[in-house]
């Protein structure tokens, strides 16, 4: 038993020691189930070695009372097989020593497979390291010394051309790192964004045309600074502006613009809109699941005018800013860019030309000139928040913040211990201890000795002739075997030696059918061949010498209480 607490001591610290950890990787093929079985099946011979003598010990101990004979042989046999193990159940009512130690070693075969079901992988995600995903606090970029175009870089110059023309191939996007991980998850971070407002004022036009349908027409839309008019000789009109009304509610404002558009050839109708471009603070939330990346906004672009105050040169909202140089940069650059008073080429792009006025004329007629500005501001969005800041926060000891960070999570396979599969291994050991030690103590305190499995021992005790005599009269035979309704006691004889004794018919629990026939086939052959020979039945002959022997020293005894008796006759017998 000292083998299997060991044992079960071991599982235990491996199992506590890989709890949680990666998988462990060992040569030859071994893993942690190959090693856990080791010490399960040293469980499971340990367990096995030790129930034999102790059913053998206690079938002496069982037979201290008058018990059937049948019995002596059930304890071995159960001790020794495991599908003989609940006929111990059957002879004890299940109650008992003997019961209690079948049932730990039934349940004892099942420690191994216990021990392999308690180990199981989980995938947990883990701390691996940072994901960081661009933000901009602060716009500050660098003039550019190439192109006198209101003094704006050429890498926002491109930017700005792909937006409006949806040439989104051209478009930095946005790129997250979740390093090298398979999961991150940003908390609500803001950046300084591009956003857009355009409405229709198609409604506000006064067309003016002339008699029959189809003649030219005339629109007219009534501004404050000027009417916008457009016509069949010319289709298309934009004007861009700064001081205007509508730039009121703007809080860092970059562009003001109206396109007016008709399709002439008699068409009687016009399209007129009005956009704006302007900076504003966004929040946001996003994720990094197994290599895509999501961002989506969360709540109202931040437009509060209470935080807003203008030192020049800058732009200042909470720690938030734009540098005067770029915002007035830009400014003056769609100024020139939607009223097409350029005639820069920058990086290969004729920003002087017709075509952002063509896409804008096409745009209107279609209906889908909102979604040009969508990709302008977005454009400019991205190249903002990919961007570094050439100086830091306005009058600021503040470092501008370029990323939000997180920690990445990384799927991994780590080992899970389930204990509660070891519940059976420590129940069975415990109650094999506690068998074992109850066996011994009683078998001290009742004297008859340690025999375990000692055939020696069983030789010593077996069945004394007057024992054998007395069982043959009641069944008919010398086979102990056949004596399944006989008793017997294991007691103290005169000299002192615990001895089996014969101790009459009982009355034993009908067998069942399988015991029934078991027992009755062989007398139904020998009857049945009988029967074929002609020949009368006889018993089955008495071995002579023991007849003279008996009939020399004692008379047949006519009952089971002369037994005792007739014991120490042929003992007395044998000593003259």
């Amino acid at each position: 038993m000292v083998l299997c607490w060991i044992c079960l001591a071991v599982i235990g610290i491996i199992f506590y020691h890989y709890d949680g950890e990666p998988l462990p990787r060992w040569p030859l093929g071994f893993d942690l189930n190959s090693v856990a079985n080791i010490p399960g099946k040293f469980i499971e011979g340990s367990i096995a070695s030790v129930i034999y003598p102790v059913m053998c010990q206690l079938s002496y101990l069982w037979f201290r009372k008058p018990r059937p004979i049948q019995d002596a042989a059930t304890f071995p046999a159960a001790g020794l097989s495991v599908h003989k193990a609940p006929l111990i159940w059957r002879a004890q009512r299940c109650w008992g020593l003997a019961s209690l130690l079948a049932l730990c070693f039934v349940v004892s075969l099942a420690i191994t497979t216990n021990v392999q079901q308690a180990i199981s992988v989980k995938i947990i995600l883990v701390s691996y390291g940072t994901g960081t995903v661009p933000i901009s606090t602060r716009i500050s970029r660098p003039q550019s010394s190439t192109s006198s175009f209101a003094n704006i870089d050429t890498q926002l110059l491109v930017t700005i051309e792909a937006g409006f023309m949806g040439q989104g191939d051209q478009v930095q996007n946005i790129e997250a790192t979740c390093a090298g991980a398979n999961e991150c998850s940003w908390d609500i971070y803001k950046t300084l964004t591009t956003s857009y407002h355009c409405e229709d004022l198609s409604s506000s036009i006064v067309p003016s045309c002339l008699d029959p349908p189809g003649s030219e027409c005339s629109f007219q839309l009534p501004l404050k600074s000027g009417d916008m008019t457009v016509s069949s000789d010319q289709r298309y009109s934009s004007i861009a502006y700064l001081n205007d009304d509508f730039m009121q509610n703007i809080t860092w404002p970059y562009a003001a613009w109206i396109v007016m558009a008709t399709a002439g050839n008699g068409n009687r109708s016009a399209v007129a809109k009005q956009c704006k471009l302007y900076s504003t603070i966004i929040s946001y939330a996003s994720s990094w699941i197994n290599g895509s990346f999501e961002e989506r906004a969360v709540g109202e672009p931040w437009l509060n005018h209470t935080e807003l105050f203008i030192e020049n040169p800058e732009w200042i909202m909470q720690n938030f800013s734009i540098s005067g140089i770029s915002a007035v940069s830009r400014q003056k650059f769609f100024l020139d860019y939607f009223t097409a008073n350029s005639t820069e080429t920058v990086a290969g792009v004729d920003f002087g030309g017709q075509h952002q006025h063509q896409v804008q004329y096409d745009s209107l007629l279609a209906g889908t000139h909102e979604s040009n500005v969508l990709n302008l501001s977005s454009a400019m969005t991205k190249m903002d928040r990919m961007s570094t800041p050439i100086d830091g926060l306005y009058k600021s000891s503040i470092i501008p913040a370029t990323n939000a960070t997180c920690l990445s999570l990384r799927q991994e396979e780590r080992v899970h211990i389930y204990w509660v599969w070891l519940i059976p291994a420590v129940f069975t050991i415990i109650f094999t201890s506690l068998v074992f030690a109850i066996t011994v103590i009683v078998t001290h305190k009742s004297g008859i000795g340690i025999h375990n499995s000692s055939v020696l021992a069983l030789l010593n005790s077996s069945l004394s002739d007057a024992s054998r005599l007395a069982l043959h009269r009641d069944t008919g035979s010398w086979d102990l075997r056949r004596g399944v309704r006989a008793n017997a006691i294991f007691r103290r004889d005169r000299h002192g030696t615990y001895r089996f004794a014969y101790q009459g018919r009982g009355r034993s629990s009908s067998p069942s059918l399988f015991q029934w026939l078991r027992t009755a086939t062989p007398t139904m052959v020998q009857r049945l061949n009988t029967a074929f020979r002609g020949s009368a039945h006889e018993k089955e002959p008495v071995d002579e010498g023991t007849m003279k022997g008996l009939r020399g020293h004692v008379g047949v005894a006519s009952s089971s209480s002369t037994i005792a008796q007739t014991d120490n006759q042929v003992e007395r017998g044998a000593n003259q």
